[in-house]
């Protein structure tokens, strides 16, 4: 909804008092329309930063404010394309683009747009693919989509590098992040052989999270759990809407979207090398497409490392396991969300890109790397040069003088988090953090908790700081409770509590703005 209005959204998802005048879609037609309504839509418009028209960046806008994501709007083939961006502090020496996954819209990765490109110094896009259906968000708030327009996603990516490139001439790398249905898309844009305006290829570095490489695999394993599962049951329709029906019927659709089937044209589209972060037990990308991939791209003569994620670290978010579908529970690392702020996988995608853009780390030469998340090491050290892995140089733009080469993008910790019952049904809730930021010890300046009562028709209470409650018609956006960082928090609530299932999410924040979230259910008797 107002995808056609270039607003500004901030890192947190706050948007400008005029959203409420420029809706766009079925909701502006719907309304009726005054001289006072007409007033004040002209002066929104007028107040809308010129950074958000279509067609480029304007000209000396490279650089800005990182926590402000911005609207983005590229013509490819006479479509519009839309995604946001970020901008970096300084004038940029690299371009990210990222490739989202299946279900989900670039709104939720704008925390993720302005952290990279605050920490690394960067400019960031990510594009919301033409063809995708808008849903509404789900019950955590993330804004979710249908579709599995991989072929067009592809042509917005390759359309978007290209015009950020026009835009920003400072910019001389191009790095591509894909993850889950993101690495369908992200392949198939290097498929295509893109170039720049001088005839070089238009890509530098390629990032596959976790990703859908098997087509063909990834419809037979949809279509076997469709009848259980409709997660399952949405993408096997999806992808048949894409590809115009089976393997069985449309087998030419298949293959040109299969990348493990494209590997001949991913060498050929002049990458400098590649790196692979898979789950050994992912259950919706199996962990073979990571290693199918990895042998065929070095077999064409690219760089490739491939980082092998083992166990789960011990607070993560929930993830999809092959093992999980039979009810079973391993601790063996899955299929993360991609836009999770504690998973092994989605953090060790970030460690890799940052070192990428950011350190003298060397870049990939056909390494095999094992990460375990429950002591959270990687082995061997992807830092150790040699020979043939020589230190490379940074990509990110340099930094003033007189600031610190160390940025903090290390996420608190939080030890213990626990929920305890009063005689009186008195609700106690209280947990244990720390930080470490650039080898000290680091602060957690901010706990922030939210305390529901679920009730019925996937509606909730909400409990303020003195044991109110408040009744939403949504559960997605919970208000929170904000108390004082340090060590350890402490939150009671008067009783006693009504009975019922409680949900609680605890976040805690440190003074760079890393954040870690863990959740937890109670249940009041």
């Amino acid at each position: 909804m107002g995808e056609n209005l270039p607003t500004a959204v901030t890192s947190a998802g706050g948007v400008a008092s005029c959203d409420a005048v420029l809706l766009g879609g079925d909701t502006l037609h719907r309304m009726p329309v005054s001289n006072v309504f007409l007033v004040t839509l002209v002066l929104c418009l007028l107040a809308v930063p010129s950074s958000a028209a279509a067609g480029g960046l304007p000209a000396g806008t490279c650089s800005g404010d990182p926590a402000v994501s911005h609207e983005f709007t590229v013509d490819v083939a006479g479509q519009p394309a839309r995604g946001r961006y970020a901008l970096p502090d300084a004038t940029p020496n690299t371009l990210v683009v990222f490739a989202h996954g299946y279900s989900h819209r670039v709104e939720g990765w704008i925390p993720r747009l302005s952290r990279v490109a605050a920490v690394n110094r960067v400019l960031t896009v990510a594009m919301n693919y033409r063809g995708l259906i808008d849903l509404p968000p789900d019950a955590g708030g993330v804004p979710r989509s249908r579709g599995y327009p991989v072929k067009a996603g592809a042509e917005d990516l390759n359309a978007a590098a290209r015009q950020l490139l026009a835009s920003c001439p400072s910019i001389r790398n191009v790095v591509l992040l894909g993850t889950s249905m993101g690495g369908n898309v992200s392949g198939m844009a290097l498929a295509a052989r893109p170039g720049r305006a001088d005839g070089s290829p238009l890509y530098d570095y390629w990032v596959g999270v976790e990703g859908a490489f098997n087509l063909i695999e990834l419809y037979e394993g949809s279509r076997a759990v469709a009848q259980v599962s409709e997660f399952a049951a949405n993408a096997k329709a999806d992808i048949e809407k894409e590809t115009g029906g089976t393997p069985e019927t449309h087998p030419d659709a298949y293959r040109e979207r299969t990348i493990v089937l494209r590997s001949s044209d991913i060498a050929a589209a002049g990458l400098k090398g590649v790196w692979l972060i898979h789950g050994i037990e992912d259950g919706l990308a199996p962990y073979d497409n990571g290693l199918q991939l990895t042998r065929l791209l070095r077999q064409g003569g690219v760089p490739t490392d491939l980082v092998t994620v083992t166990r789960r670290g011990a607070d993560d978010d929930p993830d999809t396991t092959l093992s999980g579908y039979a009810g079973l529970t391993t601790g063996l690392a899955g299929h993360g969300g991609e836009i999770s702020e504690k998973h092994a996988v989605i953090d060790q995608a970030f460690a890799r890109l940052h070192a990428l853009l950011s350190t003298t780390e060397p870049r990939p030469c056909g390494r095999d790397f094992v990460y375990d998340g429950l002591p959270r090491t990687i082995s061997p050290d992807p830092a150790a040069a040699s020979v043939r892995c020589p230190s490379a140089g940074v990509l990110s733009a340099p930094r003033a003088p007189g600031t610190r080469d160390c940025v903090d993008i290390t996420r608190p910790i939080i030890s213990r988090v626990a929920a305890s019952i009063g005689r009186t049904r008195r609700l106690t809730i209280s947990g244990t953090v720390s930080d470490h930021a650039c080898d000290v010890a680091g602060t957690v300046t901010r706990v922030d908790v939210a305390v529901s009562r679920t009730l019925a028709r996937r509606r909730c209470a909400v409990l303020d700081a003195r044991g109110r409650e408040k009744r939403l018609r949504r559960c997605a956006r919970r208000p929170t409770i904000r108390l004082r960082g340090g060590r350890s928090f402490r939150l009671r609530l008067p009783g006693p509590r009504r009975r019922g299932h409680y949900a609680i999410r605890v976040t805690v924040r440190d003074a760079a703005g890393n954040a870690r979230a863990r959740k937890l259910r109670v249940r009041i008797r």
